[in-house]
This record gives structure tokens, C-alpha cells and sequence, in this order.
């Protein structure tokens, strides 16, 4: 008591025990090792505890009872709540650690897993489920007369090539009444772009 009255020793939780004793007695929990009660370094903010359990951030990471699968230091959780990491097939894994690990694939290394990447038929440029002539005259309607994009670039870059123009329709043309080779991929069936290019797409109505 005398050495609390002194300041000789500290009861940073106010509880008239001595920091140190409670430590080593077990009753004050140190999980980092610092000589400080870890509810007395939360509450300085010392130590952090980001998902707000009452339990040091560090400590859950070194224990295993919270991950961290970057290996950045923080708490998996709190980058997803935080922002910092996203989070877009809501399974509670960062995705740059989905992609890392091969849970999820990124064929088109944009760093978001494919699931959550809109799909899309290219070529397919109205949506409606079908590659042939109205999808042509879709293109130009947009290309010279100011008509609509539709709900994917993406779709109406009929070859591939990373823009939109008149050989995406020739390109169309030449399949449907030439025997000209078919769209790439994805072609016929709805997927993901697997080529990197500046064309966005809001998903197709026609791709579940």
C-alpha cells in the first residue's frame, strides 16, 4: 500500500493492487509482455484492439484467434470494416488474399475476384440474350448517331481489341453471315473479361 501511496509502483487500473503482482500472479493479464496490464494499455491506447473485443490486437494475431492473412499487421476484420480492404464476395477474407491463395481467381488482374466482376456475351452488345445483325446496328447507332452505349462497353468490343468502333461490327458481320471466327471469350456463354482494357461494364441483363 505504501508503495502505491508513494508512487513506487503502479495500479494503472486503479484496483489497489500493484501492477506487477497482479501480473505475476495471473490476475492481470500481459499477453504482449510490456509490464502492463493489457486492459490499462486499451485504455490509454497503447496497444490497439481494433474489433473492439477487449483484447489487445497483437496479442489475438500472435495467439491465432484473429487472422491476418497478408501478414500486414492488422486484424483481417478491421481492414474489411475499415475499408481498407475489400471485401466484395462477403466471405469475410480480404480479396487480395483470396486472389493470393487461389480461392478466387483474377484472370483479368484488375485485384477483384472474378465472382464479383460483371458478366457479360461479348458481342452481345443490346443484352438481349443473342449475337447476330441487331447487335451490329446497335454499335453503329452508338458509334454515329449518338445512341446508347448499352449496360456493358465491354460487350460491344466485339473483337477484343480494347476499343470500341466500326470493326467491332464488321467483326459481327463476318460471323454472322460470312463464316468469320466467333467473338473471343467470353463467347457464347456469359463470363468475365479476361483481357485488361479502359471499357466498363455495369454486367449484362442476359448474364445472371
Amino acid at each position: 500500500m505504501c508503495d502505491l501511496a508513494s508512487g513506487t509502483s503502479g495500479d494503472c487500473d486503479a484496483n489497489g493492487e500493484i501492477d506487477t503482482c497482479e501480473i505475476a500472479a495471473g490476475t492481470g493479464a500481459d499477453c504482449d509482455g510490456t509490464g502492463t496490464i493489457d486492459s490499462c494499455d486499451l485504455a490509454s491506447g497503447t496497444s490497439g484492439d481494433c474489433d473492439a473485443n477487449g483484447q489487445i490486437d497483437v496479442c489475438e494475431l500472435a495467439s491465432g484467434t484473429a487472422d491476418d492473412c497478408d501478414n500486414d499487421g492488422l486484424v483481417d476484420s478491421c481492414e474489411i470494416s475499415s475499408g481498407v480492404s475489400g471485401d466484395c464476395n462477403l466471405n469475410g477474407i480480404p480479396d487480395n488474399c483470396d486472389i493470393t491463395t487461389g480461392t478466387s481467381a483474377d484472370i483479368d488482374n484488375n485485384g477483384n475476384p472474378d465472382e464479383c466482376d460483371p458478366n457479360f456475351v461479348r458481342a452481345d452488345a443490346n443484352s438481349d440474350g443473342l449475337v447476330d445483325i441487331s447487335d451490329a446496328v446497335f454499335i453503329m447507332y452508338g458509334l454515329f448517331v449518338d445512341g446508347p452505349a448499352g449496360f456493358c462497353e465491354d460487350a460491344n468490343d466485339s473483337n477484343d481489341d480494347g476499343q470500341k468502333d466500326i470493326s467491332d461490327v464488321v467483326w459481327i458481320l463476318y460471323y454472322q453471315f460470312n463464316s468469320g471466327a466467333q467473338p473471343p471469350s467470353p463467347f457464347p456463354n456469359c463470363g468475365v473479361d479476361s483481357t485488361p482494357d479502359p471499357l466498363s461494364c455495369g454486367g449484362s441483363p442476359a448474364c445472371p
